[in-house]
């Protein structure tokens, strides 16, 4: 039999607030992603402000992060037997602010990394759109093998048409949305750089804005 060992798993936020109400954690055996066989699948974060502490099999352990309107944060850990391991997983970065005005308190808007030999198809942004919000939680776009594709984040079009990610790592990204009666925008893409978000030249359209600034 495997020995069970206990994790405490701490997000380091800007600051040193807390992680957002609605985080949760995932712990898969490494190398097997596959949501059934998660250890603490989706499991919801009571206290934030506490480590979340969950006992899983001694040896190599994927923790995944999932924050509110934001990328999931995944890291691997060697779990040692008969003890406790902390694990700080990192969950800085900006906050964009977007406005999606034809959509509003309806839309939904996903934010992928833009690396265009792994970008996802038409078909895959839309499944996750119509599947994924749960929560607001983004997650992996799935691969044909089975294996996990590009990171995504997700959150909803508020009343007054805007809509927030937080907490975007510096990277090159492309944004889309959609809701009930309208077809998947064309993406607008947004570069952070040092923290600070801006609009890649070119970019933003009529149905779907994103004022690359702070929330």
């Amino acid at each position: 039999d495997r020995k069970i060992a206990a994790i405490g798993i701490r997000v380091a936020m800007a600051d040193g607030e807390a992680a957002p109400e609605g985080t949760r954690i995932a712990l898969h055996t490494a190398g097997r992603m596959a949501g059934s066989q998660g250890i603490a699948a989706n499991r919801p974060w009571k206290n934030p402000s506490a480590p979340f502490e969950v006992s899983a099999p001694a040896g190599k352990q994927t923790v995944d992060v999932n924050l509110p309107g934001s990328l999931p944060r995944t890291t691997e850990v060697t779990v040692a037997a008969g003890g406790s391991t902390e694990v700080e997983v990192e969950a800085e970065g900006a906050d964009l602010v977007g406005e999606f005005p034809r959509a509003a308190e309806r839309g939904k808007v996903l934010l992928v990394p833009d690396l265009p030999a792994k970008l996802p198809g038409r078909d895959a942004v839309i499944a996750a759109l119509r599947d994924g919000i749960h929560h607001e939680l983004g997650g992996y776009l799935p691969l044909p093998d089975g294996g996990r594709g590009l990171p995504f984040a997700l959150t909803r079009v508020a009343a007054d048409g805007r809509f927030v990610f937080r907490h975007i790592p510096d990277g090159r990204y492309r944004i889309y949305g959609t809701a009930p009666g309208l077809q998947l925008s064309q993406p607008v893409v947004v570069v952070v750089e040092d923290g600070e978000p801006r609009l890649a030249r070119g970019s933003g359209r009529p149905a779907l804005q994103a004022r690359a600034s702070r929330a």
